[in-house]
């Protein structure tokens, strides 16, 4: 009877989907703790990577233009060459994902709308699986600490696996192998998160973290990582020379880039762009990181009576790993690149997700949740208002057949301001 009842949610879900993608992507977000119905989400959001509006001189409209110009000659050789250059350390870019997604996209068509569809592919069914696996934590049981999970899925923009194409992707493929490796204990998730440097190669630093921490055997201990949390802020101090004066190790590629990014003249011009933001939107690049600094830290504090198990001391590890992690990159970077910050938010947030399950009705953690709320506000509607942008009309008004018979060159952000 279970199974038939799967049938008919599939393909009743199927006829909406055909009259209109978004009602059938909305519906199926409303289930999401369903199983079946998250294969509407993955195709609708392949559906988004083929209408996708690439941002005007963003990264997005920098691959969509140089897909365009090279598709047509773009063979094995060429390929052969771009990742012979990666390990000759004269590649721009030191990783394998974006020409690997080139190469792939160019067998199939000229077409650079399968190359954003394939890219939607991969980079939205790791992030299913992500917020799948953090929703498991608690088995979808926690609606009093939703905000908590709904802040999980807007840590990126959502849009962001398709504007950077190698980042996102990276991030998200760390981040679903550090959390299973914290819940269970398996080598072979090490493996997944460490795969990551091959998508994008600032994972890499992430990754030495995660090492230790697995071999310290997810230490907890409050008093060894707050010691280490100072220590980390003392090096912090020190840290930009220190990494400068060996950054030929790295290797030509990774040297070029960290000289890039930690050059005094772009970081002055990065701080000088942040600047130039509304106020909500500079408000919104550090509210959710202080709010979960502070909150992991003091958690542990025996005077909000917080009981934990060895999922929360682990997530408390590693949580605080993550602060003197972004605490380090901060020293060397301007605010808008040092986007390890996002790992203590979605680490921060997966953690408080979690203690509010096995606490209910702690007092902390109440106050906590509607300290977030509006914090909660401002990011969703940063992100969605970002978002809109890349998004056409076509895909939310649009049946799925006039999906693939029209283009639009409007989006919804422009046709409503």
């Amino acid at each position: 009877m279970a199974t038939k009842n799967v049938l008919a949610n599939r393909l009743g879900m199927w006829g909406i989907f055909l009259i209109s993608p978004f009602a059938a992507f909305a519906i199926s977000v409303g289930k999401f703790g369903y199983k079946e119905f998250r294969m509407f989400i993955l195709v609708f959001f392949m559906l988004y990577g083929y209408t996708f509006l690439p941002i005007p001189q963003g990264d997005g409209d920098k691959y969509k233009q140089a897909y365009i110009s090279s598709a047509s000659t773009y063979d094995f050789s060429e390929y052969a060459k771009d990742i012979k250059s990666i390990f000759e350390g004269t590649s721009l870019n030191p990783d394998f994902y974006a020409q690997t997604l080139m190469f792939v996209s160019s067998q199939i068509s000229d077409d650079y709308r399968v190359y954003f569809v394939l890219a939607a592919l991969i980079y939205y069914s790791v992030l299913l699986k992500m917020f799948h696996c953090i929703w498991n934590i608690t088995r979808g049981n926690n609606s009093r600490y939703i905000f908590f999970f709904i802040g999980c899925c807007f840590v990126l923009n959502l849009s962001a696996g398709l504007n950077g194409i190698r980042f996102p992707l990276g991030f998200w493929i760390f981040s679903y192998g550090a959390l299973n490796l914290i819940l269970k204990d398996k080598l072979k998730y090490l493996f997944i998160a460490a795969s990551s440097v091959l998508v994008h190669f600032s994972m890499a630093f992430s990754l030495v973290f995660l090492i230790i921490f697995y071999f310290l055997k997810y230490t907890s201990n409050p008093k060894l990582l707050y010691t280490l949390l100072v220590i980390g802020i003392v090096v912090t101090l020190l840290f930009p020379t220190f990494l400068t004066s060996f950054n030929d190790l790295l290797g030509g590629s990774y040297e070029s880039k960290l000289q890039a990014y930690s050059g005094e003249d772009y970081i002055n011009e990065r701080e000088d762009h942040v600047q130039k933001w509304n106020w909500y939107v500079q408000v919104n690049l550090v509210a959710t990181y202080y709010f979960c600094i502070v909150a992991i830290i003091i958690s542990k504090l025996a005077v909000f009576k917080i009981k934990f198990d060895t999922l929360g001391n682990r997530l408390f590890g590693f949580g605080m790993l993550m602060i003197m992690h972004s605490f380090l990159s901060g020293s060397l970077v301007d605010s808008i690149s040092n986007r390890y910050y996002i790992l203590v938010n979605l680490f921060g947030l997966i953690y408080l997700y979690y203690l509010s399950s096995i606490n209910p009705g702690n007092k902390l953690l109440s106050i906590l949740k509607y300290i977030y709320i509006p914090i909660l506000i401002i990011n969703v509607l940063v992100v969605l208002r970002g978002d809109l942008y890349t998004v056409s009309p076509i895909l939310v008004f649009g049946n799925a057949i006039f999906i693939f018979t029209t283009e639009a060159t409007t989006s919804i952000q422009e046709m409503f301001s």
